[in-house]
């Protein structure tokens, strides 16, 4: 599929193992922003597209972008893992995505092995979890995260 905003960039990965599915990011013309192929890896099955962004003093953002398909091993849950902490390792990083998780938010508890080594990650990453509404029925499946704590705003 092809998408052209005027006035946008779109960064786009195809899923690559059945028809269908992928992700996307989509930035304005105007902001500096460069593809980062070293979080994620074209090889591995991780649904994911990273960028750099920098603002007027120069100063770098890593955003991702991941989709995480429901039912997914747990080889699939840690290679996310591994991104996530690979862009925390290199300094700010917003994260965001569908993570088909299934945890409880306000008490950070997961309901099985893969949500767990999930928090697991997001504690060691030092990464907030901004959504606090069910995106989908009564989960939270749709997650922004970040590891700077006010970068991210609450807008209505």
């Amino acid at each position: 599929w092809e998408l052209n905003i005027q006035g946008y960039q779109t960064f786009r990965r195809d899923r690559q193992v059945c028809k269908g599915g992928g992700v996307a990011l989509i930035i304005k013309d105007d902001i500096r922003v460069a593809l980062r192929d070293d979080i994620g890896s074209m090889e591995n099955e991780v649904e994911s597209i990273w960028v750099e962004i920098r603002n007027s003093k120069k100063k770098k953002t890593l955003i991702g972008v991941v989709y995480r398909p429901p039912n997914n091993s747990i080889t699939l849950g840690r290679a996310v893992n591994e991104e996530i902490t690979n862009a925390c390792e290199k300094g700010t990083a917003v994260i965001m995505g569908d993570f088909n998780l299934h945890i409880d938010w306000s008490n950070q508890l997961g309901q099985g092995s893969l949500e767990e080594e999930f928090v697991e990650c997001i504690r060691d990453s030092f990464l907030e979890q901004y959504v606090m509404e069910p995106t989908r029925e009564q989960a939270i499946l749709d997650l922004v995260l970040c590891n700077v704590t006010g970068l991210i705003n609450d807008r209505d």
